[in-house]
């Protein structure tokens, strides 16, 4: 947005990569030729190409035009680069190294810009880059050139700067105090104006990626709703930025007054004359080449900091004439009144800059004046409170206005962007729009090699690893829309659940379970791009061998013993922990597609916490590597390269790395599984789908994979008539197939938070929160508290668990600010559980403590024993310590009972002769053809570990058992 001297450069250099394509909005027109002739540039302001913004009345400066000062902007192709003086100046290093030393804008220091002001220039005057080596460019796009011919006058007057003490410089070299006749932004070989526009995109150098739209004005940039979701959680996250402050300008005064010598030989100055034009437009060259001026750096005496000067005086020579200055006439009457003597004749222009500024918005002076302000006999130029007056009276603006969207470090409260010029708190804007990609397919085939339901843990990776091969084609069907920024942060997982993205589940009450919620458990899962991979707690754990050796030798699932599906686990894995991966060799991958890693600065609390589990005879181990029962700060799904979750979304499918053969509908929702008319030899031949209101039907050539989930694929099964059959006569659903479709369903329950425990005395690293530091910390260094979800876990065993190397119980912790905003979904679901806890943990920091009962034998329902007990009084633990109280320990059981979403088992697999299998070794649904299950509900038996890694390793594992088939 914007085609000025940043943007025409930014469009430019981005669209040398022929892959990109850029779009460049200008609310201005193009270039005119009054533009491109250098000696008529005055002419141009306040006209059509210039903006004309002036300030607000100012209560001491600009008085002669009503304290209102204006600041020419250009309204045109190249911006103010097309209008301006074309004076070529960069300024002292000690400014850009303030850049980075004062306000953390790391990256900008002066020997780190200095490269990108030589990639610019094309310096002509190669006296000027001789004696400043490693100061200049000559190769670069915008044209730099010195006054081959100046005016006597300048010479002169350069000379009597000389005999003052100002050495003749270059301004743009190693030092800045002296004079010198200032070089320009125009090109030698076509005597013209090297703007940005004349530059970089004007001809357009890259026609086919770079489309320029001029006389577009913009007057909104558009934003995912992710705000309006945080609002819906009670979680408040506004872009508070301080836009529009530090504005700075230079401030000047002038003319102080015309010097004329008419005895002082003057070259010919320019106007608009045919001569004067063929000489231009022919040989490059004449007065109208020219935009010639002269500068001295200096100090005053107030300035400590000697070379770093904080005045300039600007001279330079022009015909004073009215149609040349009608711009200052129209502006300042008693500019007019003050030259009228001059007018019809040559002057020596003389401006004073005050180029170090200290005020920020406004500038503020005091008093007026009269002509009797300097006593009699004393020369103006010697009297203070004439220059005050003139200052007061004539001061303007040298249209250098800077600062109001302040680039620092991130963490200042006074910085709009940070140092990769990217705005704090919205600098997920680029990864937003990547998310939304996925959303734009408005049109699809017929009929596709295999059609995937359900883009989660499993149905992403499928989707993915059959289309690595080009020749198959496969639709992706997901009933959600794409990811957001809340799924990529780890931290905010929490404030998901019970979202848009989640379907919500929860299940029939309970009898004596959950009763602080009338008996109901929530299922919290995905209906996302990446499934209740992009919801989760992203805790990385597999799951001990002899679950899935029960899976082959229980069950019959042959080819899904530990051993066999180890190598899926390490294929999806990029562990990015060298120390985890080289102490359990064979366990790991580093090549896969998702990002497992390590907490690397862990709280202190969690360190103290491993020390005290050591101390108690748990070994800290790998949970995923040969042993289970121990101790552990755990991997979690995210990505050391980026801090974001690590979802299947985001690893496999987004953005769509197969766009030509894998074809991805969100939004989504399918409702029917599309078979044959032979019931002899039934076959899935497509599905059905409603989006956008309205029905479809796609065909599959080879499969239809159902990989919706424990809940949702079961559903779509029944739905399908494939199920038992007595349920779907129930409904008036035509049997295709009698299996125990929904039978076995199993979750891991948990009881927590046990307590709160609070240590003022342990020291502790900064806490999450969504604020704009954080934000920015996160989304450009890839770091910091909200990059991090860490959690400690203990595997160790009842004394009812006789297979001790296969445990069936741990004690998970966490880390939390207890803060009402960042828990309400748990005030809602358990509105009990805000009076069970201690007003004191509010507004603080606490430690969580869950306990989770992973190998469990209850299949569909949970079920506890004993009378419904309707709340735990303070009585229940008589004289003791509640921990060491059962009774109270049963109590809570009772009251807090809840999921760990982790539903499995619902299309269980098995050897195919099973009754109560759904799907055979392969997935492959049982006596009916070109139909798979892939994903959670598969699994015969729960496996004691989270079930994320495990359903994604499935995923692996089904796009190979499929790949061996075609």
């Amino acid at each position: 947005v914007g085609s000025g001297s940043a943007g025409a450069v930014v469009a430019n250099r981005l669209t040398e990569n022929p892959n990109i394509n850029v779009l460049l909005l200008e609310a201005g027109g193009p270039q005119t030729t009054a533009t491109d002739i250098p000696g008529t540039w005055i002419t141009l302001l306040g006209t059509d190409v210039d903006w004309g913004y002036q300030t607000v009345p100012q209560r001491n400066y600009g008085l002669a035009t009503n304290g209102r000062v204006g600041l020419s902007r250009g309204r045109v192709i190249g911006g103010s680069s097309t209008i301006n003086a074309m004076i070529y100046n960069r300024g002292n290093r000690r400014d850009y190294d303030e850049w980075a030393n004062t306000y953390g804008a790391k990256g900008w220091s002066f020997d780190e810009v200095l490269p990108y002001f030589i990639k610019s220039e094309n310096n002509s005057d190669l006296r000027i880059v001789r004696s400043n080596p490693g100061f200049h460019g000559v190769e670069g796009p915008v044209g730099i050139s010195s006054e081959p011919n100046p005016q006597p006058i300048l010479q002169l007057y350069l000379k009597a700067m000389n005999e003052l003490g100002f050495e003749t410089i270059d301004v743009n070299g190693p030092k800045q105090v002296g004079t010198t006749i200032i070089q320009n932004f125009i090109d030698v070989n076509t005597g013209f104006r090297s703007s940005t526009g004349n530059a970089y995109i004007d001809p357009n150098p890259h026609p086919n990626n770079l489309h320029i739209l001029t006389n577009a004005f913009v007057t909104k940039i558009l934003f995912n709703d992710n705000p309006d979701h945080l609002n819906e959680l009670n979680i408040t996250v506004r872009a508070d930025l301080p836009v529009g402050l530090h504005l700075q300008d230079h401030a000047n005064i002038g003319p102080i007054n015309p010097i004329i010598r008419n005895t002082v030989p003057i070259n010919p100055l320019p106007e608009v004359t045919n001569t004067q034009l063929n000489n231009l437009l022919i040989n490059r060259s004449g007065p109208l080449s020219r935009s010639t001026a002269l500068y001295t750096y200096l100090n005053t005496k107030s300035n400590p900091t000697k070379d770093w000067p904080n005045i300039m005086v600007g001279t330079s020579v022009a015909n004073i004439d009215s149609s040349q200055i009608s711009y200052y006439l129209q502006q300042n009457n008693q500019l007019k009144q003050y030259m009228n003597t001059y007018l019809s004749g040559q002057w020596l222009m003389v401006f004073a800059y005050l180029y170090r500024v200290r005020s920020y918005g406004t500038i503020k002076l005091a008093s007026r004046c009269s002509d009797s302000v300097c006593p009699n006999g004393v020369y103006y130029y010697e009297c203070d409170s004439y220059l005050r007056c003139l200052i007061r009276q004539l001061g303007s603006s040298v249209w250098h206005p800077v600062g109001t969207c302040r680039m620092g470090s991130a963490d200042r409260n006074d910085v709009v962007v940070d140092q990769t010029l990217r705005v704090k708190g919205v600098g997920a804007l680029r990864r937003q729009l990547s998310h939304n990609q996925l959303n734009k397919r408005n049109s699809w085939y017929d009929t596709y090699d295999y059609i995937v339901v359900g883009a989660g843990s499993a149905g992403a990776v499928v989707a993915n690893r059959l289309t690595e091969n080009p020749n198959i084609n496969v639709l992706l069907l997901e009933a959600g829309g794409p990811q957001t920024l809340t799924t990529d942060i780890p931290v905010t997982w929490i404030g998901l659940l019970g979202s848009d993205i989640d379907w919500g589940y929860q299940t029939v009450p309970q009898k004596n379970y959950a009763m602080a919620n009338n008996g109901r458990v929530p299922l919290s899962r995905g209906r996302v791009i990446g499934g209740s991979s992009s919801i989760n707690a992203m805790i990385y754990n597999r799951g001990n061998r002899r679950s899935y050796d029960d899976w082959a030798n229980t069950y019959g699932a042959k080819g899904w013993s530990f051993d066999e599906v180890l190598p899926y686990f390490m294929k999806s894995e990029n562990n990015s922990d060298m120390r985890v991966v080289s102490k359990n060799p064979g366990y790991h991958g580093t090549n896969g597609p998702v990002g497992i890693s390590s907490d690397l600065n862990p709280q202190p609390i969690f360190q103290l916490y491993l020390k005290a589990m050591n101390e108690l005879g748990f070994e800290t181990i790998d949970v995923n590597g040969p042993k289970q029962v121990g101790t552990t700060i755990i991997q979690n799904f995210i990505d050391s390269n980026t801090g974001l979750r690590s979802s299947t979304g985001n690893a496999y499918i987004d953005p769509n790395p197969h766009p030509n053969n894998l074809h991805i509908l969100t939004n989504a929702f399918v409702t029917k599984i599309l078979f044959n008319d032979n019931p002899y030899n039934l076959r899935a031949t497509g599905v059905q789908f409603d989006k956008n209101s309205k029905t479809y039907q796609i065909m599959a050539k080879k499969e239809v994979i159902i990989s919706g989930g424990t809940i949702n694929s079961p559903q779509l099964l029944m739905l399908s008539g494939i199920g038992p059959k007595d349920h779907l006569n129930q409904f008036g659903i035509p049997l295709k197939a009698d299996l125990p479709v929904g039978d076995h369903l199993q979750d891991h329950p948990y009881v927590g938070p046990i307590t709160p425990i609070i240590r003022n005395n342990v020291p502790i690293n900064p806490m999450p929160e969504l604020s704009i530091t954080q934000l920015d910390q996160l989304l450009t260094n890839r770091s910091g508290p909200l990059s991090r979800f860490t959690a400690h876990f203990t595997y160790h065993n009842t004394k009812s668990n006789p297979t001790k190397d296969w445990p069936n119980i741990f004690v998970g912790t966490g880390m939390t600010n207890v803060n009402e905003s960042l828990i309400a979904y748990l005030w809602q679901k358990y509105p009990d559980l805000k009076q069970t806890m201690n007003r004191r943990y509010l507004s603080g920091q606490w430690l969580t403590v869950f306990a989770f009962l992973y190998r469990v034998r209850s299949y569909g329902t949970i079920r506890l024993a004993s009378k419904p007990i309707q709340g735990c009084s303070d009585s229940v633990c008589p004289n003791g310590l509640y921990y060491e109280c059962d009774s109270y320990l049963r109590c809570l059981i009772r009251q807090l009972g809840a999921s760990v979403w982790h539903p499995v088992g619902t299309c269980r697999m098995g050897s195919a002769d099973r009754n109560d299998v759904v799907v055979d070794q392969t997935l492959r649904v049982k006596g009916v053809g070109a139909l798979r299950v892939c994903d959670a509900s598969v699994m015969p038996q729960i496996p004691n570990a989270n079930t994320n890694a495990a359903t994604i390793m499935i995923g692996e594992k089904c796009a190979d058992l499929i790949k061996q088939q075609i």
